[in-house]
């Protein structure tokens, strides 16, 4: 199945700092899911590969994703 994509900012500091984390706990985190299979990262981007089983290990509910 095809993943969600989602523009990051241009360096994980920025994101870390949105999400209230350190970079290294984010960068961190992301390696993890990665490794998982969960996501893909390429430049700016980040490819949401398993959307239920991210929401499912974030514990967030199953509601679709807004556009912007």
């Amino acid at each position: 199945p095809e993943g969600a994509c989602a523009t990051l900012p241009t360096n994980q500091s920025i994101l870390a700092a949105m999400l209230n984390a350190s970079r290294p706990k984010l960068n961190a985190q992301l390696q993890i899911w990665k490794r998982e299979g969960l996501i893909s990262c390429r430049n700016d981007r980040i490819l949401i590969n398993d959307l239920g089983r991210l929401r499912r290990k974030a514990e967030l509910p199953a509601a679709p994703l807004s556009p912007r």
